[in-house]
């Protein structure tokens, strides 16, 4: 809580702690929950928006939290924006990425062959073990990621570069 003005800090972890606490309240009675998440106390769409809106939607979705909402909230639930908006979109993406489970596929991991290889000391070869797939990977919508062996990601624009129609340079 701000001392000054006794209002919650919609970044603060404890803030959101709460929610975890009441999330599992809820799911010992067999109730749905609701918290908050993916929202900030920053005033513009910055680095300590994203990582406020971040940390706050990935406690409160490993809490448990059934309805995520004021989802790119800012200003301590006073403001919102749109940036924010598409910002915190792809942090839901990378969210629910972390809670979806891995899919290992039985014929790609041949468990006798692993027993061996773990019982001789032996390295296996790497597409044995491959895990990867579509489903597993996530791909940021907006997000730039390092280039690919074909060159530099071409297309994408930079959030922080974005102008709202009418705004001014400072």
């Amino acid at each position: 809580m701000d001392m000054k003005t006794a209002r919650f800090c919609y970044g603060a972890p404890e803030l959101h702690m709460g929610w975890v606490l009441q999330a599992q309240i809820a799911h010992y009675l067999g109730l749905p929950s609701f918290g908050q998440g993916g929202c900030n106390d920053a005033k513009c769409p910055d680095a300590q928006a994203g990582a406020e809106a971040a940390m706050s939607a990935l406690l409160v979705a490993l809490g448990g939290i059934n309805l995520i909402h004021n989802v790119a909230t800012t200003a301590m639930g006073d403001a919102g924006c749109l940036e924010m908006i598409v910002i915190c979109d792809e942090i839901l993406g990378y969210v629910l990425r972390i809670l979806r489970e891995i899919e290992i596929k039985e014929e790609r991991l041949p468990l006798m062959s692993l027993r061996r290889w773990v019982q001789e000391g032996t390295s296996c070869p790497k597409d044995t073990l491959s895990i990867s797939s579509r489903r597993n990977c996530m791909r940021p919508r907006f997000s730039t990621g390092p280039p690919t062996r074909h060159g530099p990601i071409v297309g994408r624009r930079m959030l922080g570069g974005c102008k709202r129609k009418g705004q001014r340079d400072p």
